[in-house]
């Protein structure tokens, strides 16, 4: 049996690693440090839309007692068991072809190529040797929504109102908003029957169309207004009633067996043992493109790409960048402002006591972490934020407040290990990673009990 092998060198050993396992092979170009991980870690780099931890290769194969700096180097990013991390290499070889060895001991195979015994780095060896968090990607599908998303890709939306007694639909994905009609502002304009005039939504103009006048099913205004858009052009039906949304599998949906463009319905589906005509698209974009009105505004800004974000605080320690989530602060307090009572613990995070309001908490200080040389030094410029989760709350005392950022979620990545000192990192506008301090990391000093 054949295999396909990257050769690479480390410290003038040749190694190897299958194929199939590398993800990428980048140059170094950036780190980041990431406190407290084993001794084998640079830290955490980018590539592309991915936070790497850098593995210090040299380490893991004890040819090395140090680690060499990783900058200008070359990573090879590997995917063992669903975790993605990157492994720092001297010199990229070649891709040899190689039959693979009978006797496979499952941690290291050797193999003799002209001369040269290459070591192929199994995944078991890097299972055995690493052992660190991957980072969970928020912008990834898990395999489950990614099955749903599929599913989902084969049904169809529909809104579902009424005319009268009678059921119709229109496709979830041409309406852009509903309104209460009788909340809007109208003006006069019949240029045709059916037109009931121009409302104003918010300050926009909007044609609204009499649905069962166009229909022939009766006169009377219903109550709801279905707002319809096709690029910038906004027009909306009246209908008298907002009967259900709901998802039709493409199978149960039926279409005429003839169909001109001018046609009113195409498709058919079954909904409560009724069936329910749909408006067809191409009617709807017949109606928007001769009455609409233009318009270069939103409607109640829905039309903008809303992204999830994150609102997170930016701190130093040490000169070094920190953040947290905004909803993990309850107050900041100035330094020179608060009195810190002693606490008997030889703990080197705790620095005292502090009261604020009519509770007294512990005040505790990630120097000593982040600079093991720290010197404590009394700085009245000072802050201390109030953190808090759950039945956690504690001082943080911090160098400097920096900013208040708001970050899509596509640039937060974090570890699935939650009792890590980092929890993640953050990826500001300038492209720079800050790292999240894990709340929930304190609980695991012994001294200290937040109950």
């Amino acid at each position: 049996m054949k295999i396909h092998v990257l050769e690479f060198k480390v410290k003038d050993h040749l190694f190897g690693i299958r194929t199939e396992f590398i993800k990428n092979i980048f140059d170094i170009e950036f780190l980041k440090n990431a406190p407290l991980l084993p001794d084998y870690v640079y830290g955490v780099t980018v590539h592309g839309k991915l936070v790497l931890p850098l593995i210090c290769t040299e380490k893991i194969l004890e040819i090395a007692d140090e680690c060499s700096s990783p900058i200008g180097k070359t990573a090879i990013t590997v995917d063992i068991k669903g975790k993605l991390f990157s492994l720092v290499v001297d010199d990229i070889l070649k891709i040899q072809e190689i039959e693979k060895n009978n006797n496979d001991n499952e941690i290291i195979n050797f193999y003799n190529l002209k001369g040269k015994v290459i070591e192929e780095i199994t995944p078991e060896f890097l299972s055995l040797k690493i052992n660190i968090p991957s980072f969970r990607y928020r912008r990834e599908l898990s395999e489950e929504k990614e099955a749903d998303q599929k599913a989902r890709k084969e049904e169809v939306n529909f809104l579902i109102f009424k005319l009268d007694d009678k059921l119709f639909a229109i496709k979830a994905e041409s309406i852009k908003k509903v309104e209460y009609l009788s909340s809007l502002e109208s003006i006069p304009d019949r240029s045709e029957q059916w037109l009931e005039g121009i409302f104003l939504l918010k300050d926009i103009p909007i044609f609204v169309g009499n649905l069962k006048k166009l229909l022939e099913i009766g006169d009377e205004l219903g109550e709801y207004l279905i707002i319809l858009e096709n690029g910038n052009k906004l027009f909306s039906f009246a209908v008298d009633d907002i009967v259900d949304i709901t998802s039709v599998e493409k199978s149960d949906i039926s279409s005429r067996a003839t169909y001109s463009p001018d046609s009113t319905f195409k498709d058919y589906f079954l909904y409560n043992k009724k069936v329910v005509p749909v408006l067809s698209d191409e009617f709807i974009n017949k109606i928007i493109d001769r009455y609409s009105i233009s318009t270069n505004e939103d409607i109640n800004n829905n039309n903008k790409t809303n992204k999830l974000e994150v609102d997170f605080l930016i701190f130093r320690i040490c000169n070094e960048r920190f953040c947290i989530r905004m909803e993990n602060i309850d107050e900041v307090l100035e330094l020179k402002e608060v009195h810190i009572g002693n606490y008997p613990t030889e703990n080197p995070l705790i620095r005292g006591i502090i009261a604020t309001g009519k509770e007294s908490l512990f005040l505790v200080q990630y120097n000593h972490i982040i600079s093991p040389d720290y010197v404590p030094e009394e700085n009245e410029e000072d802050k201390i934020l109030v953190l808090k989760k759950g039945n956690i709350k504690f001082g943080l005392l911090v160098t400097e407040i920096e900013d208040i950022v708001s970050v899509p979620e596509e640039n937060i990545v974090e570890f699935e290990e939650k009792k890590l000192f980092i929890a993640g990192n953050i990826k500001d506008s300038s492209g720079d990673l800050i790292n999240i301090i894990n709340i929930d990391w304190i609980k695991e000093s012994r001294e200290v009990q937040f109950v």
